[in-house]
């Protein structure tokens, strides 16, 4: 159990790398340096996009309206920072005790 706690824990590490990089990719495409339908990076913009989009999309309507600046990013980091320290690490604690008590 504790192995499986430990892999989704590094799923959404993960996640938050992907995450990273989405807003990264958004800077550098509101800056006009690159173009989000570039042929050469599009492949990549679309499987990031596929990663976040669906669970940033839930998020925004609860954020409020600072139109040049999209919030629902920082909220779905913390969102995985709660679900990595507060929910997993406790599901770990929870396993070992129970390891131990057989």
């Amino acid at each position: 159990m504790v192995l499986l706690i430990d892999f989704l824990k590094s799923i959404v590490n993960l996640y938050q790398l992907v995450l990273i990089v989405a807003v990264i990719l958004s800077w550098i495409f509101a800056s006009g340096r690159l173009s989000r339908y570039d042929q050469r990076i599009r492949p990549v913009v679309q499987a990031i996009e596929a990663v976040t989009e669906p669970f940033l999309r839930r998020i925004r309507p609860w954020m409020p309206n600072t139109r040049p600046l999209d919030l629902a990013p920082l909220a779905l980091w913390f969102i995985c920072i709660f679900i990595n320290s507060v929910i997993l690490d406790n599901a770990k604690c929870i396993a070992a005790i129970g390891e131990l008590c057989r």
